[in-house]
């Protein structure tokens, strides 16, 4: 039995077991197969061979990928520019085809690995090396340079371009310091042949020589190399070798004779008539390889995250991918690195990528997870990121060893800071050898073999907020009648698709997890605290007050910002400019500042800028060649504080360019909301804005030149479905978002009685809640909330009646006041001049 940590505890009613020959026996059948990063969620129009023009979003990966449109229709673009409708289930088996005749090599290499899995010595542990290659092509050279890479792979704290770390710093995480992997980078060594010769899509839209390309700057880069440190287990094979070639990647929504970030074999590569084939030296083979781009989306010279080359290492591992390759179904999404999780971080680009899930870390041997087989109740469970905890839930049919749930902690910091949501995630796992090896594992909707439990029973790419317990949607129970239940896919023990063993009093307090499994006798929980009147109610702050609740030895307070928006999306648009009026009905963007006089070439007066031109098309042109552009909107005034805004732009040509958004209050203010890169297609920024104030502005600068075709502005705040719906544009999946928040919604612990926020908005509501923590109880239920209303200007209290159902009056120190001499006091919670 794994020993616990003193952070976490368990009370126990019967003894638990592991089965840990099961789990070996799970982790030993993993076979490698063919294996690539998720297309970023990029857009582009496609030129049909009629002529015609559709706007589509790519799904899939390097080995399917295609075209998706709004309606459902499905392109693949081929060689040459071609552009070919088909069905999904033709491209589906086009794809089942690759993969199958490429297994069988792809196992027998997996087997000679599989004992030394076995062994009690996890080979994935210990210092090992790996090797990375940068590759020029003939036409196309790299932007940065080696010791860029040096740093970008094993530099302790790298943080250029936003990554929150190096390639070598996650794996050190993700094992708890027992994979310490150093690489060694070569090169750069300078390909034969152009970019296009190497990653032209074949009719099937694959690239057509990409193992040609890892072939040749193999042999550039290894001669007179001793290759054995990097063969790990003394195979012969070297178990890791990683190309970074110069330029985009097709995933990110470069064009299509760019390569596909991706983990495959020279052997199989070569099976397809591309290469020579595995290569040896000296004695020593390499064969397995994973490649990915130098520079981040289709534009502009920034270094790609480390997510992309954190996931295709990771299948060097014989990690398989956890999202659905035919683009439809949920996996793992965000929640893994497997997954779209490879892209999180600041900029969506990969800089602080998702985690190793407790199921990867349980496959590479970082981890062991705690069988619950009998009733207990589990306290203080540590974050994933933090401690090697995970527990495991299995189907009890032994017939179904290989399908359980797994339980862990996720907080919003490390690794995890992009999460969408803290809480307990559960796993739910069905482990077939066939589909692993397959690389199917999310494939099919109705059985998706590791996904999660979303507590808000909603499997959506939109709705992440609500996965974790109790989290958004304060589910506290997993059950066989709880919604969502513990179904299984297989039948349990008595022959019913649920797993029969409640997970109950799910409780998130300090960051750990406690909950009850089967029966489990819950922690005693402590009293809710009692709210006292606010007090020392200022301009942008308050202190929150309560009761002390016997037996507490801390307290956590929960502050939260309401809406104050419009809720009819139809009636809230304050502004919609096509700036159609641009359109200069010539070949050639023109040449005269328009600044001066916008009224003349806006729908609404009141807009003004710097550097703005007109085009050929519907749209304004920004900057110009030697000066930024700016462009700001009329004065906006909001019902209430809050707005949404949606910008659409490009960049001009093939020059990469950034575009900053600004909120420009009634002072003329300025805070940056942010900057985004722009593709050559159009891209869709929308600001999420809290806590505005009447005839503040809104303002976009472009760094360089840029088109912007709509800005639109709504009084309130609207999700993605909305904006879809209202502005006819793909918002939900290539919407870039900024966001200006009124105070950030924060959760504080203090063993005080008190505690005082400062520097809250005057255009916001906010409420607050306390509840009472100590170690050895559940956390008592929320408070009920205290309301501080700072939206009408003046400072609020909560309203707290009297007896005979009066507002009772207090002064600005929270004292109630019997009978108010001459003075300000707050009565119903606002502030009133006794005279």
């Amino acid at each position: 039995m794994m020993t616990m940590t003193t952070k976490t505890k368990m009370i126990m009613t019967k003894k638990m077991t592991k089965k840990r020959s099961v789990l070996m026996a799970i982790v030993l059948t993993l076979a490698l197969t063919a294996s690539a990063i998720p297309a970023r969620h990029v857009q582009r129009t496609l030129t049909l061979a009629d002529g015609t023009q559709v706007t589509a979003t790519l799904c899939g990966d390097e080995h399917f990928h295609y075209w998706k449109t709004r309606d459902g229709r499905a392109f693949v673009a081929g060689g040459q520019g071609t552009v070919t409708e088909m069905s999904l289930s033709q491209a589906r088996q086009k794809m089942a085809e690759r993969v199958q005749a490429s297994n069988a090599r792809r196992r027998a290499r997996a087997s000679r690995r599989k004992s030394a899995w076995g062994a009690e010595t996890n080979p994935v542990s210990g210092e090992r090396k790996g090797l990375v290659i940068l590759a020029n092509f003939k036409d196309t050279a790299l932007v940065h340079s080696r010791a860029d890479y040096e740093d970008y792979f094993n530099k302790e704290g790298y943080s250029a371009n936003g990554c929150t770390g190096s390639v070598r710093d996650y794996f050190l995480s993700q094992s708890y310091g027992k994979f310490s992997l150093d690489f060694d980078v070569m090169g750069p060594v300078t390909l034969s042949k152009d970019l296009s010769y190497y990653g032209q899509n074949d009719s099937g839209g694959n690239d057509s020589h990409v193992g040609e390309m890892v072939a040749e700057a193999v042999r550039l880069a290894v001669q007179g190399i001793d290759l054995k440190k990097y063969d790990w287990d003394g195979d012969g094979y070297v178990d890791q070798v990683y190309v970074v070639y110069a330029g985009y990647g097709e995933h990110a929504g470069a064009p299509d004779h760019s390569v596909w970030p991706h983990e495959y074999e020279l052997s199989s590569a070569a099976y397809y008539g591309d290469g020579p084939g595995a290569l040896t030296f000296n004695g020593v083979t390499i064969d397995t390889y994973a490649c990915s781009c130098e520079l981040r989306g289709s534009s502009g010279s920034t270094m790609d995250g480390i997510g992309t080359a954190c996931h295709e290492f990771s299948h060097c591992l014989a990690i398989p991918d956890m999202y659905d390759t035919e683009g439809g179904n949920f996996g793992m999404d965000v929640w893994d690195l497997m997954d779209y999780g490879s892209y999180n971080g600041a900029g969506g680009y990969g800089e602080t990528p998702a985690p190793f899930t407790s199921y990867e870390r349980m496959y590479c041997g970082w981890l062991t997870p705690i069988e619950l087989t009998s009733a207990c109740t589990v306290s203080a469970m540590p974050a994933l990121t933090d401690e090697p905890v995970a527990y495991l839930v299995r189907n009890d049919n032994p017939a179904y060893p290989g399908e359980y749930y797994l339980l862990e902690n996720h907080q919003q910091r490390g690794w995890d800071a992009y999460a969408p949501a803290s809480g307990l995630l559960v796993l739910h796992v069905d482990f077939d050898s066939n589909v692993w090896a397959k690389n199917t594992v999310n494939t099919v909707a109705s059985q998706q073999r590791m996904t999660i439990i979303p507590a808000d029973n909603k499997l959506s790419h939109y709705d992440t907020e609500g996965d974790t317990w109790p989290g958004t949607s304060r589910k506290t129970a997993l059950t066989d009648t709880s919604i969502p239940a513990a179904t299984l896919y297989h039948p349990n023990s008595k022959g019913r698709k649920y797993m029969g063993r409640p997970i109950e009093h799910i409780a998130e307090a300090d960051g750990k997890i406690s909950f009850t499994f089967d029966g489990g006798i819950p922690l005693p929980q402590l009293a809710a605290p009692v709210m006292l009147p606010v007090a020392q109610v200022t301009d942008g702050g308050f202190t929150a007050r309560w009761q002390r609740v016997e037996g507490a030895t801390s307290y956590e307070v929960l502050l939260t910002a309401k809406s104050t928006g419009s809720a009819d999306i139809e009636e809230s648009v304050l502004l919609d400019e096509n700036f159609s009026k641009f359109n200069n009905g010539k070949s050639t963007d023109g040449t005269v500042d328009l600044a001066g006089k916008l009224d003349e070439y806006t729908l609404m007066a009141g807009w003004t800028g710097e550097k703005l031109y007109a085009t050929p098309g519907d749209e304004v042109k920004m900057g110009s060649g030697k000066a930024n552009g700016r462009l700001a909107t009329p004065a906006l005034s909001p019902s209430g504080h809050n707005l949404t805004a949606v910008v659409q732009a490009r960049q001009y040509g093939s020059a990469s360019c950034k575009l900053q958004m600004d909120y420009v209050d009634a002072d003329g203010q300025t805070e940056t909301l942010g900057e985004v890169d722009l593709e050559r297609e159009e891209v869709y920024i929308v600001a999420d804005l809290q806590g505005v104030e009447s005839l503040c502005r809104l303002q976009v600068k472009s760094k360089k030149r840029a088109y912007v075709s709509r800005i639109v502005v709504l009084d309130g705040t609207f999700g993605d479905d909305e904006l879809d719906e209202l502005l006819k544009v793909p918002v939900k999946s290539m919407g870039r978002r900024l966001t200006r928040k009124a105070a950030a919604t924060s959760t504080v612990t203090t063993s005080a009685l008190n505690y005082t926020f400062t520097g809250l908005s005057s255009g916001r509501i906010y409420t607050c809640r306390v509840r009472a923590l100590a170690d050895g109880y559940a956390p008592s239920e929320w408070s009920e909330a205290v309301e501080v209303d700072f939206s009408t200007g003046i400072e609020g209290m909560p309203v707290m009646a009297d007896g005979k159902g009066v507002p009772a009056v207090y002064d600005l120190q929270g004292r109630r006041v019997a009978k108010p001499g001459r003075g300000i006091y707050i009565k119903g919670g606002r502030k009133c001049l006794a005279r």
